[in-house]
């Protein structure tokens, strides 16, 4: 997964960030860190939109790449002239983001299931939150009332509520997040990635 570099303080508020590094008893979350969590989000939204939206996309973006390329052929001259190219540059990039997402699909009716992006997502937080801690993700269990508890349900659920993402199967992707981080550990991956 490629990073956008996207900013986090603008995918997420700092007030927003303070609580996910309270979440895990932390005062601050590395820029490294929060990166990581916004290419996961990022990955985690682009791998839920359908085909079809993504084949518009590619279409629209290919066609305002086109327009913005004429446009900027008239303003050579302007100062503008850089940041409409800097615009094209990363339109681009997104588009063949997108187009490789698209490609990349094993179902052409349909997007990844959201349990299956969602899974993802929980084990890429998983990783993060690895590297913030030295722990591995662990999984805690409230037993009268069956909630989940502990750091990482914690951060996970703190990252879900920002983003608008429904906690619904939470606990199943804690777990087989939990599971396939052991396994890759164990096997040496230097990454741990998936």
């Amino acid at each position: 997964m490629p990073s956008f570099d996207l900013e986090p303080d603008k995918v997420f508020s700092q007030q927003h960030w303070a609580e996910i590094a309270q979440s895990i008893e932390r005062d601050d979350i590395p820029h490294d860190a929060k990166q990581g969590i916004c290419d996961a989000l990022f990955e985690y939204t682009m791998s839920i939109i359908k085909p079809e939206d993504l084949s518009r996309f590619i279409k629209e973006a290919g066609q305002f790449r086109a327009a913005a390329s004429r446009i900027q052929n008239f303003l050579r001259n302007f100062r503008w002239h850089t940041k409409l190219e800097e615009l094209i540059e990363e339109i681009y990039e997104a588009q063949r983001f997108v187009d490789h997402e698209f490609k990349i699909r094993p179902n052409p009716k349909g997007g990844r299931s959201k349990s299956a992006a969602r899974d993802t997502f929980v084990y890429r937080l998983g990783l993060v939150y690895r590297e913030l801690t030295g722990n591995d993700p662990g999984l805690t269990v409230h037993p009268n009332t069956g909630k989940l508890s502990g750091p990482f349900p914690n951060f996970t659920t703190t990252i879900f509520r920002f983003s608008g993402i429904k906690s619904r199967g939470l606990k199943h992707a804690i777990t087989k997040a939990r599971q396939d981080i052991a396994a890759n550990v164990k096997a040496g991956d230097p990454k741990n990635r998936r």
